[in-house]
C-alpha cells in the first residue's frame, strides 16, 4: 500500500488487517478492504501534516509507496 508501513501498523506494531469481500467476475479476484481504514487515513493524514511541519522527519517515515507512483507517473511522461 502506499500509504507507508508507519501508517499501516498500528500501535501495537501489528498490520490493520484486510477484509475481502466481494468477488469480482471479471478479474476472478475478491475486492478487499483495510479493516481500519478511518484510523488508517487519520495517520496519514498526521504523517502529513508533521512532515510539512517538520521536513527533517521526512527520512524517518515511509514514503517509498508514494515516491514509485510518482516514479510511474513522471516515467510515463519521459519515455
Amino acid at each position: 500500500m502506499y500509504l507507508g508501513s508507519d501508517v499501516l501498523l498500528d500501535c501495537e506494531g501489528v498490520l490493520s488487517p484486510v477484509r475481502w469481500g466481494s468477488l469480482i467476475p471479471a478479474i476472478g479476484s475478491y475486492q478487499g478492504e483495510i479493516a481500519n481504514k478511518a484510523d488508517v487515513h487519520r495517520r496519514f493524514r498526521e504523517k502529513v501534516a508533521a512532515a510539512k511541519e517538520n521536513p527533517s522527519i521526512i527520512a524517518t517515515q515511509d514514503w517509498s509507496g508514494v515516491r514509485e507512483i510518482l516514479q510511474t507517473i513522471m516515467g510515463a511522461f519521459t519515455a
